[in-house]
Formats: structure tokens, C-alpha cells, sequence
């Protein structure tokens, strides 16, 4: 509800204060409530006007947020975050007062469904055309309305952006930011939508047609069950011409229970009639100025998934109507509904009325949000401000945050993983990454008209032919291919060309926008997995390469371009392209990446993760030197260091033949001191400049600026043009960042000239900012040899009121020479928020604490010492000492213990700290003249003669740590019941023996073991404190008559009272059956009785106890019994599938075959022989061929027999047998395209058969058995020669080849139907002599004989191919599902179901039918494919805890 809303129908605050305080609280997230009760607290009273106050300013506070934030060009923004306030969702619309109505029309496009201020025609509008349109319509410049002038003006809106009397989209500072940003890139619309995945709550809307007289809407209606009456707006009664049809008076009841004032309303007739079907009706309605603001619409593709699923199409729809024209309240419902509703879960339910399907409940999913007009700031070009700082944080990330992003990597990896495989061009190929949110649509106009751009930019350069030269490379190369359908207009990819003269390679090259967004504000990177940030492995790759003696690197020749991608991702990766350059007579072609493209976000984790599968899948004898290359790439380059001449010469050597076989050609060799290519001086190294003549390292900073005016945005851009991942010049390069933090502390603008006093300190920085490219490191840490040397870290902490630091010193000790040498170092700015300098320094012993950890993994280094330095003894008292500190000390002092040991840290006086220079700052040159990175003088004496000074600290600034403790009073009205306390334990025997347990804490002194006496009197108790706890249902029920024994143990009173028995027999215990501890009794007699089944149990439980609905409890646990299951399970079954569709057309006799072996048969001479049988799927021919042995040569000469004699097959299917596999391994290994480009045949496809499936090749399994028996009655006991045997399988041959294939009738028929009719030529009906025959005579021959072939195969289809319907029994089709636990069966067909395996269904693989028939199940020994049919269900739940311990 709206506080103006209530103040204008009369009702003050005074009224609702008390009642919407409270409320308004409750609705408000966890950190936002805390941040308001720390405001209220410093003022008395509830007032609710101070908190509206509050919320408007979180409000405007967010927006300035969310405006730098994301109206750059990161890909991320496509889909931001949800706001921490739950005001800040889509749908709520915060206005401030002196925003246009919203009910009146928009100035900019008469409509009248939004403001003046979220018109997106506006947002594409110039500012001058703005204005001009305003001049126009004889608007104020500042309010939008019509009836004064501007200088008359009383409304005062406030710009977000330089806080001036104006709206925001009327701003000229903003409106100059995007014409200079537009110079610099492709012209886009001004104007962002904001997507955000955020749950929303749908309410049922649907479109109906409203109808008077000849006029006719379709509107958007809503069904309000908590509204008595029915509303109609405004508007649409005037466009319908209504005429009201009475009056009425009558207040409104509103939220709290207040009622406004009666007032006279009109009632008008309407007439309803639905847009899915006939039905109509009239309904009287209220009239209504405005009925609500926006109503979300369901565009979450998994919910309108759900919805085809079961046929359910809403009428409200996204292309329809948005605004609500009309309120269905609950005087009409009941003739609206059907009484239909389904469950979609998660409490979404579509409800069906006569109208149409509506859907109501809460909905995950992207939503437009079009309450606040976001202009395009592009504060930095290209780059996100957060990624900046982030480049600060290399190598001391929060522990907690690696491990997550840790995580979330593997999760991602393991995706790739089971997606990656290699091609028939011997390439990797991999599947794109995406996130689970929706994928990017259609944006041809965008990529079009990018295209013109960037066409007509290369024609004023005159590069246009060199750009059209390298896409017909790509062509050539196989890199890019044209879309199979020109047609579909899917999602493009913008290019543009980037040129640089200096390249000796490519001069131009394309480059294509991934970030590029659809309509729906979606870009392709948005859509896809990043991957870990590679930026994070820098520093650990240039420690690492400053170690040893030679270091060297290498890159991979377009790297990207080696990685395949597969076919069904390669629409994503459109983009558009001329087919020739000549304007007369070419056409637009729409081209596809074949390989992985640079620019895509996910490219980077692409080619580090193939790189390190490929390094991970090397042979053995080259696995060294491949895991040494696991840890030496990023991205492309490979960055490492040996110790020995031959080492380097092995490492380039193996590193070829590696990367060799994954198509990747590693080159570029540079080492130094030994150089490999003398022509190399200077080389680029992960950011930095490697010298190798010197062997060193320096900063390559470009800090030249033309700019006179110093700002907030050239000081940024100037401040991060230095990159040091390892901060040679830290020292000084965090001054410009101190200058830039003030900045912000005094709320400049970012094009606002800075201050005097700032400018002056950045000008003198500035002045001699060019000697940090002076500032040179050895790239070698010591000419001594580590491995034979005493190697020590050191750890330096500092922090001043600017800055904290921390830097590592590597010192190395050989005989009598100690050389230091700088490792890394990092500086950072404070944050803005005062800190005590306690505290700052104890965030820098965290920073050097993490920072350790980095040297510490990169170096490699066993038996390291590591000494941790700072000159704070508060910092060293917090560490070394065990105290209550408060949160903030607690948790920094707990992660620095855990990384470092409390004895490693030691106090150095301030001015002995080398951490002191980068946490106060020094200039350029002051830098250059100290030589900081050669690390403090004292380092290189022997440690008795470093800083030992004496710990004097304030105790005050300790105490002020110290956690405040309290007491707590705890009153506890009701305890839990001991038997839930005892159900914990799932052992019968456990519960009794722990009541044991419990009496025996009365007798002291008693250890010994327990006896059987205890055991039955606990029992004892624990029974009756079943029976206690269920006294009242026992002995009431009527079903059975009960008594109390003397002991007060209910039992049963039966007809056995009279007999010699045993007590328990003819007075049995009763017990209910709904209690835990009854049912752990139960299972632990089912155990002890060996499983028994049912009726066992029962009656070995009735000798004892009487448990009521005994039988129902018995069944429930016998049924859920794992290991009984495992004998009771019953095989998974699946229908029968379709015939292949080889076997239904009319090929040549044996093209699409099925091949098996059979025997073995014993010859005459002793040796063995097997039969390979070929059957042709089509006409059920056999070829029969004779091998002597089962190796893949022997199979390979009968299946060159076999082609020889009936031509080459398309396909053939058989088993797994391992002469199948190893010749089709063989034909694998072939170069086909070598091969066809000098003959016409084709690889013979091969389809194999699921392991242990043989009923699926039952087509030639058949025809083996066929030959069996006809062998049998042949050849009986007898042993044959190999030559009679190959004359037996002719006859047997051509005896299966003569069967009729259809059923024969009248005598008079035709000859039947036989394979061999297909396999052998027509026989002749007569002989002549062809001297005497004329040409006439042969034409019509030739004609017969082709009347012939054609009746033939029209008898096939109708005789033979029309009998092959679907026969078998009718299965009950229990679906298997994935992380199903299932029993699968043995190999073997004499194995024991005992020792049968347990197993966990992965996947599924589905036929053409939508029907599973075999699975992919992974068990203790590895994964398997086994058919459904191998697979027994056990029945236990996806939802089971212990699943994965079964």
C-alpha cells in the first residue's frame, strides 16, 4: 500500500502509524532491519515518517549503485543480482513525489500504461531532440506537464546522476558521456532494462475479449479473491462508450482494517467472451480510475515447460496486453471456475476457469524491470570497476572464497570432463558451458547493421579486402563453415576489425562480440560459464620462473583456433559476412564458428581445460615432463624455468611431442642465459618485460597523458595502466590509488576536476612516473644453488592510516653468501570507513599471512623456515595470546593461526620494516634511489643479529577486544520426551542397553560387563514406557480385551488363560505399532531370525508380544529391508522397439548386414574352425565363411571373402566381440579422406550392440540357430575336413537361402518369396543363339527382365515387409530413472545373484521411440552400459539419506 494513497482517501498517519510500523519491519530483509534499528536507536520515539524517510534513501542509494554498476559493458550485468531489499523487486516501482502520474499519458508516446520518466521512446531519443519534442508539446522541461511554464515550475525532482533540479533523463552531463562513449564504440540504444533473476508471485491474469455493441478489446483482466465487488477501469469505459446502468454507494475496506468514506460509484453492464472458446458472459462492474500498477507475466522456460507438458497454453501471454483493465472479484468466481486445478510444485498451481488457464504462485525467473530508466554511463570502456580492484587481491584471496569458487570450478570441470572427446579430425572437441538461465534469441537487425558499420569503416581505411582475406582462409581451413539453413535467424555475433601494422603474422584480424545483447537484454557471455579467474595464476607462474637457473616460454599457434566445438552449439556462434565484395552481385551469408572463438567469455577455461585433459591423458614415458607443463601455462603461453642445460633441451623437446598430438604446435621457443633465438632482446611475460640478454624483469607502464584537466576518470585510467602482479613498484604505484580514494571521500563526480591540493600531489607523482620502467629485478631470485643452500622466507606486515602492506623476502644462505631477493608484495588502500590503526595492522598480518601461502606453493620449496615480521605488539599479543577477542580480531586471528604457526611471528622495530615504503607510499623516484626490492641490509647478517626487541604494547588497545561477556537465562517450558531422546539409536539392543547403562549410574563402583538380568529388567521399563506414553489407546481399544499385571505391563487377555504354557505365551505384551521403539524391536528380531519373511516373524513375535496392526508393521519393514530386496527385486522390462528402418527399404541384397560367429567345430585333423555368418537385415540372406581362429586377421580375410562374392556392405551390426572391435579400431586409424580422395567407397559404418544384450541382433541370432540344426542332422557325430566343411556350409547356405519367407497358400500361386530371389540373377526362360537376335528383341528383353525386378520387390513390400507387425506379450513398463540404486545382473550366466553388484544409474540413453533401453550404471568396479533388461529394481528412494552408502 502507498502512504499518499491512504493520506488521500482521508486516513492520517496518526491513524496507521501504529499499525503499519510493525508490519512495514517485519517485510524488511535481515541486514537491512539492523541497519534501521542502529538509526533509530540514536533518535526516541516511532515515528513511521522517519522510516519512509530511511527506505527513500536505501532506495536512491541503490539506484546510483545499480546505475555504475551496470550500465557498462560487463557481460554479468545481463543478469544481475537480486537487490538486498525486498523493496527493490521488479514489480514494486518506488516513485519519488514529483515524478509525472502515472495517471495521465506519457509526454513522449500518448500512452498512458507508464511515466514519462520509463518511456523507452525517450531513452532513444537525443537530448536536444528531447527538448525539442518537450518545446513542442508545450511542456515543463522539468515536470513534463502542460499547464505552466518551466520557469513557473514547483516540482523539484533531483537527478541521480548530478543531483540537479531535473530528471535524470534530462541530464546534459550524462547526455556528453554517451556522446563521447559513442565515438569509441558502435552506436546502441541509451536506455538498459535491467534483467534480474528474482521470484516473483504470479496471480491469475488472463486476456479476454470485452464486447459493446461493434467495439470490441482485448484486454487484460485479473481475478482478485479478496475483493467483493468487480472494477472496470476508467479509460476503457470511455473507449467502449458505456452508459451506466445505476449508482451505488459505498466505502473501501482497506489493508489494517481502516475504511475510507462513502462515495457514489457508477455500475456499468459489460459483456465478457473468451478468446479460447464460446463461452460468454455479463457481469455488472464497478468504474475505477487506476486498478493496480504492473502485474508480472510467467517467461520462466522451465514453468512453461511444465505447462506443455500437460497441455496447458495461457492466454496471458507476453506479446499481450500488460496493463490491467479489469478486476474479476469474487461476486463472479464461482461462474468462472472449473473446478481444474494441477500442481506444478513448489506452490504454483494452474487453475482452469471458462475463460482459459491462469497460473498463481511464486516463480523463478529474469524479468524485464522497467521502474527506474537506467541511462548508459560508461564510466570505463569495456571494463567492470569491481574487476579492477579485483586485480589488487592476486594471490591473497579469502580462504572461504577460494574454497566455494573451488567448488563451484570442480562442479564445472567434471561437466567438461564427461563432455570432451575427440573428433574424426583427431581435434578435442568440447560443449559450451552454460548457466541455467535463459539462452540469447534472435538479434539480426543488431549484427546487420554492425556489419554495415564496420564494412564502411574498412572501406575509408582501405582494409576491406585484407578482412574479406582472412574469413576465405578460415573457409579453407575448415575454421568456419556457412550455416546449414540461411533462413533461421538466430543469435549472431557482432565483429569488427583490430588492426595492427606492426604484427609480422596477421596485420588485420576480426574480432567478435560475445556481449552483444538480444532484445530481451541477453548476451551470449551472459548465458555462459567464465571458469576460475586465470588471472589468479600470474603470480604463482612468475614465482615459479624466478626460481631456477634457465627460464623460458613459448606459446601455442592459435590456440583457440585448435578446439573444436560441437555441431549443436555452433548456432550460437553466428555472424554475418558478404558472399563476395562485388555490391552487384552479392548477398548476405550468415557464417558459424566451427572452433572455439576468441572473445568468448568461456573460451579462456576452454583452452586450459582441454590443455590440462590432453597433459593429464599423455603417456607414461612423457608424464614428467607433462606435468611440469600442467603447472607453466596460462592461457596460451607457457611460463616456466629448469635448473640444467639439459633439462631445458628435454623439456622443449618432449613439450612438442606432447602438445604435438593434440594439435596444438608449441613455438616461440625464448630462454635465457642459454638463448634460443639470438635475434630476441626484449619479450612480454605475463605483464611484464623479460630482458633476455640481462636475464631481467621490469614494468612495462605507459603513464603518457595529453590531458591538462585531471579528474577522477583519468586518474583511475592512469592509476591501473601499471600492471605488477608481483609489485616491484608497489610502493609507489599505490599513491595514485590514495589520491583517487580521497577523491571519492570528497563525492566528486567522475569528470569533475579534482581539488588543488590533489591535483599538485598527482602532477608530482606523474612528473616522474616514467622511471618505474626503470626499476630492474634479476629474474633469477639467487645465482647460488637453492637445493644446496639454507633457504628462509621472510613475511613483512605494515598498515598506516592510508595504506596496509606486506611483502616476502626470499633469503638464501650458501656457505658465507646471503643473497635477498623480493618474492611478492602487495599494498592496498584502507577502506573509507575509519579503522583503529590495531586493527589495520592486524588486517596487513592477514594480508601477509596469505600471501605466504602463494610463495610457499609456487616455490616448491621442503624444509622452508618462514619468519612472519610486524611492528605492532598489539598484533603480536592477539596472535600469540588465547583470549575472548571480539568477532573482527577473532576471525582474522584464527585464519592467521591456522596458516602460520604463533612461535614464526616476531616484532621488527618500524624503521627496520621494508613493508613501511609500500604501506606510506613514496614517489617514482625516491623508489629508483632506494632499491627496495633488494630487501633490508640486516637480512643478510646471521639471525643472531637480527631485530630482537622486547614486546611493549598498550593494554588498553588489547582490552578494547576483548569480548563483552553475558549471561543468559534460559527458561525452558517443555523438555523433549525421553523415547524421542532413545529413538536416536536405529538398535533395538542399543536402546535396551543403554537404559542399562542409565540404572547402573546409581550403583558407583560397578564396571562389570552387563548381565542378562539388568538387560530383561530394562526392558522391562522400556516397555512400559512405551505403553505409558500410549496408556489410554490400549486400554480403550475395543477390538481386544487388555489387563495391568502386578508388574504394570498391559497385556492381552486370550483363550489360552487355562493352559501350562509360558506366561508371555498366553498373556502376550501389548505394544503399539506406530511407536519408533516398537518398530526397532521388529527389525531387530527380522535380523536375528536371518530375514525371515512375514508370516515367520509374526509368529516368532506372538510368542512374545501382541503388536497392534502387527501384520501392516511386519510388511512395512520385511518390504524395506535392503538386503532382502536384493533377492526379491524383479528385473527392469522395456518394450519391444521398431525395426530398423534398414530393413524396411529396398536396398541391395546384404548392404545393411549382421555379422556373429559360431562353433567352435572339431575337425578331422584335430584343430578347430568357427562359422561367420552374414545376414543381410533386409531380405534374410545368409553368408556363410570358415575361419580357424577368433584374431581380428582371420575375421579381416572372411569379410574380404564375404565382399568379394556379395559387394561392399554400408553398415554392419554384431556384439562387443574383440575381432569386431579391433577391426573397426583398424578402420578407425585409416586416413579417409586420404582414401576417398582417390576412390569412391565409404567407411563401412559399424553398430554395436549394448554389452550383454544378444536378443538385439536377435535377426542373425536366428539364422545361427538355423544353421545349427541343419549341421546337426548332417553332419551328426561326425569330423570333417576343412574342404568338406567349406562344401557342407554351401548346401546349408543355399538351403537357408531357398526358404520361403511368406507363407504359401493355393498351389496355383507364384513362386514363392525366398532370399535367394534377391541374391541371385533371374533365371532364363529360354536359350537362343544372339547372332540371330535383333536389336529390337534384346530391348525387350531387357524390358521383362526389369518387369520382373520391379514385381519382385512390389511382392517384398506386400507380402513379406507388411507380415512384420509387432507381436509379443504386453509388459508392465516401470520407468528407470537416474541415482537409482540397482542390482546388476552377473555376466555370467552361472553367477549367483549373491554376489551380484550393486549399482548407481548415471544416464539414459533413449531410443527414437522416447523409450529407455539401456543405461549407463556406474558400481564398485568402474561404469558399464548394460541393457535395462540386466537391471533389477531395488526400490530404494532418490530422497534416502544414506543412498550413497548402499
Amino acid at each position: 500500500m502507498h502512504l499518499q494513497a491512504l493520506d488521500t482517501l482521508g486516513v492520517t498517519k496518526d491513524k496507521f502509524a501504529s499499525i503499519l510500523l510493525p508490519m512495514v519491519e517485519s517485510a524488511l530483509p535481515e541486514n537491512l532491519l539492523r541497519t534501521w534499528n542502529r538509526c533509530r536507536a540514536q533518535e526516541q520515539g516511532q515515528d513511521l515518517s522517519k522510516l519512509v524517510d530511511f527506505l527513500r534513501k536505501e532506495v536512491e542509494s541503490e539506484e546510483r549503485v545499480q546505475l555504475a554498476k551496470y550500465s557498462g559493458f560487463d557481460d554479468t550485468a545481463a543478469v544481475p543480482k537480486p537487490p538486498t531489499a525486498c523493496f527493490f523487486t521488479k514489480d514494486t516501482r518506488p516513485k519519488a513525489s514529483s515524478s509525472p502520474s502515472m495517471s495521465g499519458t506519457c509526454i513522449w508516446c500518448d500512452k498512458d500504461s507508464h511515466s514519462a520518466t520509463e518511456c523507452h521512446k525517450a531513452a532513444k531519443m537525443t537530448l536536444q531532440s528531447r527538448k525539442e519534442h518537450l518545446q513542442n508539446k508545450k511542456a515543463c522541461n522539468i515536470c513534463f506537464k502542460t499547464n505552466h511554464q518551466t520557469k513557473k515550475c514547483k516540482s523539484f525532482p533531483k537527478c541521480l546522476f548530478c543531483k540537479k533540479r531535473h530528471f535524470t533523463i534530462m541530464c546534459p552531463e550524462l547526455a556528453n558521456r554517451s556522446d563521447v562513449s559513442d565515438n569509441n564504440r558502435q552506436p546502441e540504444a541509451s536506455s538498459n532494462l535491467s534483467c534480474q533473476t528474482v521470484t516473483t508471485t504470479l496471480l491469475q491474469t488472463f486476456v479476454v475479449k470485452i464486447v459493446h455493441g461493434k467495439k470490441e478489446f482485448c484486454i487484460r483482466a485479473l481475478i482478485d479473491t479478496g475483493a467483493q465487488r468487480s472494477y472496470i477501469k476508467k479509460d476503457l469505459v470511455q473507449k467502449l462508450g458505456l452508459k451506466p446502468a445505476s449508482k451505488e454507494f459505498l466505502s473501501h475496506c482497506l489493508f489494517g482494517g481502516l475504511e475510507t468514506k462513502k462515495e457514489e460509484r457508477q455500475v456499468f453492464e459489460v459483456c465478457l467472451q473468451s478468446t479460447v472458446n464460446n463461452f460468454c458472459m455479463n457481469l455488472y462492474v464497478l468504474e475505477q480510475e487506476f486498478i493496480c500498477s504492473f502485474l508480472p507475466k510467467c517467461n520462466s522456460p522451465t514453468v512453461l515447460e511444465r505447462l506443455n507438458s500437460h497441455g496447458i497454453s495461457l492466454t496471458d501471454k507476453l506479446d499481450g496486453p500488460d496493463e490491467v483493465s479489469l478486476l474479476i472479484g469474487a461476486d463472479y468466481l464461482g461462474s468462472l471456475l472449473t473446478g481444474e486445478f494441477i500442481s506444478l510444485g513448489n506452490n504454483l498451481t494452474a487453475i482452469n476457469t471458462k475463460m482459459g488457464w491462469t497460473i498463481q504462485g511464486p516463480v523463478t525467473g529474469v524479468y524485464s524491470s522497467i521502474a527506474n530508466m537506467s541511462v548508459t554511463l560508461n564510466c570505463l570502456s569495456h571494463i567492470d570497476l569491481a574487476d579492477l580492484w579485483n586485480l589488487e587481491a592476486l594471490g591473497i584471496r579469502d580462504p572461504a572464497e577460494q574454497s566455494s569458487k573451488s567448488q563451484h570450478f570442480d562442479n564445472l570441470l567434471k561437466a567438461f570432463e564427461d563432455t570432451i572427446k575427440v573428433n574424426n579430425e583427431g581435434r578435442y572437441e568440447v560443449a559450451l558451458p552454460w548457466r541455467d538461465v535463459p539462452r540469447p534469441q534472435e538479434n539480426y537487425e543488431l549484427a546487420r547493421k554492425r556489419l554495415e558499420s564496420t564494412e564502411k569503416r574498412l572501406k575509408q581505411i582501405g582494409k576491406l579486402n585484407d578482412y574479406n582475406n582472412v574469413f576465405e582462409e578460415w573457409l579453407k581451413l575448415d575454421i568456419i563453415e556457412p550455416a546449414p539453413d540461411q533462413s533461421i535467424k538466430g543469435h549472431y555475433m557482432p565483429h569488427h576489425a583490430v588492426i595492427k601494422e606492426a604484427s609480422l603474422t596477421t596485420k588485420v584480424r576480426p574480432v567478435f562480440d560475445a556481449a552483444a545483447r538480444d532484445r530481451n537484454g541477453i548476451s551470449l557471455n551472459s548465458c555462459l560459464e567464465k571458469g576460475v579467474n586465470l588471472l589468479e595464476q600470474i603470480p604463482n607462474l612468475l614465482i615459479h620462473f624466478r626460481k631456477n637457473k634457465f627460464g623460458v616460454t613459448a606459446d601455442i599457434t592459435k590456440a583457440f583456433l585448435q578446439i573444436s566445438l560441437i555441431p549443436e552449439d555452433r548456432d550460437y556462434l553466428r555472424f554475418l559476412w558478404w558472399s563476395t565484395l562485388d555490391e552487384e552481385n552479392r548477398t548476405l551469408v550468415t557464417y558459424r564458428h566451427r572452433r572455439v572463438v576468441f572473445g568468448v567469455t568461456s573460451s579462456p577455461f576452454h583452452l586450459a581445460a582441454t590443455i590440462n585433459h590432453h597433459l593429464d591423458n599423455s603417456p607414461e614415458k612423457l608424464r614428467n615432463t607433462a606435468m611440469k607443463l600442467k603447472k607453466s601455462f596460462y592461457v596460451d603461453n607457457c611460463v616456466t624455468s629448469l635448473e640444467s642445460e639439459e633439462d631445458l633441451d628435454k623439456f622443449i623437446r618432449e613439450s612438442k611431442e606432447i602438445m604435438l598430438r593434440g594439435k596444438f604446435d608449441l613455438r616461440g621457443w625464448i630462454s635465457s642465459p642459454k638463448l634460443v633465438d639470438e635475434n630476441v632482446e626484449n619479450t612480454s611475460i605475463l605483464g611484464l618485460v623479460w630482458n633476455v640478454r640481462n636475464d631481467s624483469l621490469q614494468c612495462n607502464a605507459n603513464l603518457k597523458t595529453d590531458n591538462e584537466k585531471f579528474t577522477k576518470r583519468t586518474l583511475l585510467s592512469i592509476a591501473q595502466r601499471v600492471f605488477d602482479p608481483i609489485g616491484i613498484a608497489c610502493p609507489t604505484t599505490i599513491m595514485p590509488k590514495m589520491i583517487l580514494q580521497k577523491s571519492w571521500c570528497r563525492k566528486l563526480t567522475w569528470d569533475e576536476e579534482l581539488p588543488t591540493d590533489l591535483a599538485k600531489q598527482f602532477k608530482k607523482w606523474l612528473e616522474h612516473a616514467y622511471l618505474i620502467n626503470d626499476c630492474v629485478i634479476p629474474r633469477r631470485f639467487s645465482s647460488l644453488p637453492i637445493n644446496e643452500s639454507e633457504v628462509s622466507l621472510h613475511v613483512f606486515c605494515d598498515a598506516s592510516k592510508e595504506a596496509y602492506s606486506a611483502c616476502i623476502f626470499l633469503r638464501i644462505q650458501h656457505r658465507e653468501h646471503v643473497d635477498v631477493s623480493l618474492v611478492i608484495a602487495k599494498s592496498r588502500v584502507t577502506p573509507v570507513n575509519e579503522i583503529t590503526m590495531p586493527r589495520l595492522e592486524l588486517i596487513a598480518a592477514t594480508l601477509g599471512t596469505r600471501l605466504s601461502m602463494t610463495a610457499i606453493e609456487s616455490l616448491g620449496l621442503s624444509n622452508c623456515a618462514t619468519y612472519y615480521w610486524t611492528d605492532s605488539s598489539v598484533v603480536l599479543t592477539w596472535i600469540k595470546c588465547n583470549g575472548p577477542w571480539t568477532v573482527f580480531v577473532s576471525n582474522r586471528v584464527k585464519e592467521i593461526k591456522s596458516l602460520s604457526a604463533p612461535s614464526a611471528w616476531r616484532h621488527v622495530p618500524g624503521h627496520l620494516n621494508p613493508a613501511d615504503l609500500p604501506s606510506r607510499g613514496i614517489d617514482p623516484k625516491g623508489l629508483l634511489e632506494s632499491q627496495w626490492w633488494e630487501g633490508p641490509s640486516w637480512l643478510r647478517l646471521g639471525d643472531e643479529d637480527w631485530p630482537n626487541t622486547e614486546i611493549v604494547f598498550n593494554s588498553s588497545d588489547v582490552d578494547t577486544e576483548r569480548k563483552k561477556s553475558c549471561t543468559h537465562s534460559l527458561l525452558v517450558e517443555q523438555q523433549e520426551s525421553f523415547l524421542n531422546r532413545l529413538s536416536y539409536f536405529s538398535n533395538y539392543n542399543k536402546i535396551v542397553r543403554m537404559i542399562c547403562w542409565i540404572l547402573r549410574m546409581t550403583k558407583r563402583g560397578i564396571t562389570k560387563e552387563l548381565t542378562y538380568d539388568e538387560y530383561e529388567y530394562a526392558e522391562g521399563i522400556l516397555i512400559k514406557l512405551v505403553q505409558q506414553k500410549n496408556k489410554n489407546s490400549l486400554l480403550c481399544d475395543k477390538t481386544i480385551q487388555t489387563f495391568v499385571d502386578e508388574n504394570g505391563i498391559i497385556r492381552l487377555n486370550t483363550k489360552l488363560a487355562l493352559s501350562t504354557g509360558d506366561r508371555d505365551f498366553k498373556f502376550p505384551i501389548v505394544l503399539p505399532g506406530a511407536e519408533t521403539i516398537v518398530r526397532r524391536l521388529v527389525e531387530q528380531r527380522h535380523i536375528d531370525l536371518q530375514h525371515a519373511g512375514v508370516q515367520t516373524l509374526m509368529c516368532n513375535l506372538r510368542q512374545t508380544f501382541w503388536i497392534v496392526g502387527q501384520r501392516r508393521l511386519i510388511r512395512s519393514i520385511v518390504s524395506q529391508c535392503i538386503r532382502c530386496k536384493r533377492f526379491k527385486a524383479k528385473r527392469f522390462q522395456a518394450p519391444t522397439g521398431g525395426l530398423p528402418i534398414e530393413r524396411m527399404k529396398g536396398n541391395a541384397a546384404f548392404q545393411f548386414s549382421g555379422v556373429d560367429l559360431a562353433g567352435p567345430l572339431l575337425l578331422r585333423s584335430g584343430t578347430k574352425a568357427w562359422i561367420v555368418l552374414f545376414t543381410c537385415a533386409t531380405y534374410r540372406a545368409v553368408h556363410l565363411e570358415v575361419v580357424e581362429s577368433l584374431s581380428t586377421s582371420e575375421f579381416l580375410m572372411a569379410l574380404r571373402r564375404f565382399v568379394a562374392r556379395r559387394g561392399r556392405v554400408d553398415c554392419l551390426f554384431s556384439d562387443n566381440g574383440t575381432n569386431f572391435r579391433g577391426l573397426d579400431n583398424a578402420f578407425s586409424s585409416l586416413d579417409w579422406d586420404e582414401i576417398q580422395r582417390f576412390s569412391s567407397i565409404t567407411r563401412i559404418k559399424w553398430n554395436f550392440l549394448p554389452p550383454a544384450a544378444p536378443w538385439w541382433g536377435g535377426f542373425y541370432e536366428r539364422m545361427i540357430g538355423f544353421m545349427k540344426q541343419i549341421l546337426r542332422r548332417v553332419l551328426g557325430r561326425a569330423a570333417v575336413t576343412l574342404v568338406e566343411l567349406h562344401t557342407v556350409l554351401c548346401d546349408c547356405e543355399a538351403v537357408i537361402n531357398s526358404r520361403p519367407l511368406t507363407c504359401m497358400g493355393d498351389q496355383n500361386e507364384l513362386q514363392p518369396l525366398t532370399p535367394s530371389s534377391f541374391i541371385q540373377p533371374l533365371p532364363h526362360v529360354h536359350v537362343t543363339d544372339f547372332d540371330e537376335i535383333d536389336k529390337k528383341t534384346l530391348n525387350l528383353r531387357q524390358r521383362y527382365c526389369q518387369k520382373l525386378r520391379e514385381d519382385l520387390r512390389k511382392r517384398f513390400k506386400e507380402e513379406y515387409i507388411s507380415s512384420l507387425i509387432q507381436r509379443g506379450k504386453r509388459l508392465k513398463h516401470v520407468p528407470l530413472q537416474v541415482r537409482d540404486v540397482v542390482l546388476l545382473e552377473g555376466d555370467s550366466q552361472f553367477s549367483k545373484r549373491i554376489t551380484w553388484p550393486l549399482a548407481i544409474v548415471e544416464e539414459l540413453h533413449e531410443g527414437t521411440d522416447g523409450v529407455c533401453r539401456v543405461a549407463r550404471v556406474r558400481t564398485a568396479d568402474g561404469v558399464k552400459v548394460r541393457p535395462v533388461q540386466r537391471l533389477f529394481a531395488l526400490e530404494v528412494p532418490n530422497d534416502r539419506p544414506d543412498r550413497h552408502d548402499i
